[in-house]
């Protein structure tokens, strides 16, 4: 009776130590996530490695190490550790969810898929794993597929908004234009707020030549839920530039630039957009930014 008694105060001492020890690799990670923050990546990553090197068998801890490591760059040991956890405890989604997005990031969608099936498999009435695996199966060109998974989701859950946007922007890319706008109008009859929604159904409503009243319509309330939207910026700028309205696309498209400088297809429209308004001076410049960009960087010899 002694001995059983000892053993049961050695485990709760194990149980014990292994809790602050998990609680002090949380509390590491969190302090690696402000340096971050603040620019201070390699001390993050030291920090990160630390906490590897400790091989702690807690899923949430593994979890909150790969986001760690995904966000220094290391995709590797970010990847690492996403397995980890979802081997710990493989019926949690948001771990498998995690994994899903860094396979897809690495182009490695049948990666994604396989391990997908089989979180389906456990876990079969999980919405956003369905909707994860749509996704993987568009990524790996399975786009019949990938459409028949999203159509599926809808008919399963009639009352959530992202299964008809993923599948009305993916019938809307295969030609399937009426199907795609029927599907978006339902999103947005569903959630209002909803920009991505509001943004795939202006272009599906252009490719299916709807007036382009319409179509600006749903780029502006795009913006109006979220003004730093680059992308509904820019096509609103282009129908406008398509109604001659130049003055407002030009600031439209400025607008989209400042919010990312990354979409230079932005300089070639405002180069289009000062050439029709005389400002030949001010098209040139555009046209250099835009043709900049598109140079392929130079290497320089060591």
């Amino acid at each position: 009776m002694l001995i059983l008694l000892l053993l049961a105060i050695e485990t709760a001492g194990l149980s014990a130590d292994q809790g602050t020890q998990a609680s002090k690799a949380a509390e590491v990670l969190q302090d690696a996530k402000v340096l971050i923050q603040t620019g201070q990546v390699l001390r993050a990553r030291q920090l990160a490695e630390q906490v590897r090197n400790q091989d702690f068998p807690d899923a949430s801890i593994q979890n909150e190490l790969g986001k760690v490591f995904e966000s220094t760059g290391d995709l590797p040991q970010a990847q690492a550790a996403y397995r980890r956890s979802v081997a710990l405890d493989p019926l949690n989604e948001d771990y498998c969810l995690d994994l899903v997005s860094l396979l897809l990031l690495l182009d490695q969608p049948h990666e994604a898929l396989s391990l997908l099936r089989g979180a389906i498999g456990r876990l079969p009435n999980s919405y956003p794993l369905r909707l994860a695996l749509g996704t993987a199966l568009e990524a790996s060109g399975e786009k019949n597929e990938a459409l028949h998974i999203f159509e599926q989701a809808t008919q399963k859950d009639p009352d959530r908004a992202p299964a008809y946007v993923l599948y009305g922007k993916l019938a809307s890319l295969m030609g399937k234009t009426e199907a795609a706008v029927r599907a978006l109008r339902k999103a947005v009859q569903i959630d209002r707020t909803d920009a991505r929604a509001r943004y795939h159904l202006g272009l599906a409503q252009r490719k299916a030549g709807r007036p382009n009243r319409e179509c600006l319509e749903e780029f502006r309330k795009a913006i109006e839920i979220d003004p730093h939207y680059s992308l509904a910026r820019f096509e609103l700028a282009k129908g406008l530039e398509r109604e001659n309205r130049l003055s407002e696309a030009v600031a439209e498209y400025q607008r989209t630039l400042k919010d990312d400088p990354s979409l230079m297809q932005a300089h070639y429209r405002l180069y289009e957009s000062y050439k029709k308004l005389g400002l030949e001076e001010k098209a040139q410049e555009e046209l250099k930014a835009f043709r900049t960009s598109q140079e392929p960087t130079k290497i320089r010899p060591m």
